[in-house]
């Protein structure tokens, strides 16, 4: 009759430790994929979001002469398509607009009292004359964009005597100009700028004092659009 040597307790002990060790390792090893791969996802929307804009400028209050009336106004239409093709849903949620008209008068001489605050883009051997006619406060619009999908963010800018009396009396001399010598008020060309930021859901602010400045920002994309006159 045979007897069974009882199992060294010792020896069972460290199966069981090895064991517990090599599920640890699986579990680490598949949040090591699972985090390298969220952040692989964070930085491709990063880097592959852009935007396609279109501006649409319309003035109300025309006179039968063709020049902007006292009542009249000016509306800024921003478009700006965000094409995402990650695999990261986003929101809009912030966008900040300025537009700049071309003061054709100064450029002529037939009005030069807006040159020392007209900004001046060189292009080669002549120089334009541009106008800061709209620039409000940031727009906050919490427009959802699907991952590998695209959504318009449309935002509205309106002007007029009584929301900026100066900035409407420099639009009435340069859109006169324009009406008179060029056939129509909108006949002035514009300058468009644009920046949208969007946040990527599932990714939390950094809050970290010592985070660099790229890990601050990291749920945040930022795009621009146009120029920025200075």
């Amino acid at each position: 009759m045979k007897w069974l040597r009882p199992a060294d307790p010792v020896a069972r002990v460290e199966r069981a430790a090895w064991a517990l060790l090599g599920a640890i390792a699986v579990v680490l090893l598949l949040l090591s994929i699972a985090s390298s791969v969220n952040y692989t996802s964070i930085v491709v929307a990063q880097e592959s979001v852009y935007v396609v804009p279109s501006f649409r400028v319309a003035f109300t209050g025309i006179d039968s002469n063709g020049s902007l009336g006292a009542d009249g106004s000016v509306t800024i239409t921003a478009d700006l398509d965000i094409v995402n093709p990650s695999d990261r849903f986003l929101h809009a949620t912030q966008v900040t607009y300025c537009g700049w008209i071309e003061d054709l008068p100064a450029e002529t001489g037939a009005n030069t009292s807006r040159i020392a605050s007209d900004v001046v883009l060189v292009q080669g051997a002549s120089s334009r004359y541009f106008f800061r006619m709209i620039c409000p406060l940031p727009s906050m619009p919490r427009n959802p964009i699907p991952a590998r999908g695209n959504a318009s963010v449309v935002v509205v800018y309106s002007m007029d005597r009584q929301t900026d009396p100066a900035s409407f009396a420099a639009l009435q001399n340069i859109s006169d100009y324009a009406a008179h010598v060029l056939g129509s008020v909108a006949a002035a060309p514009w300058n468009h700028w644009a920046i949208i930021y969007m946040s990527i859901d599932g990714v939390p602010p950094v809050t970290s004092p010592t985070a660099g400045s790229y890990i601050l920002k990291i749920h945040l994309i930022a795009r621009q659009v146009g120029t920025y006159l200075v």
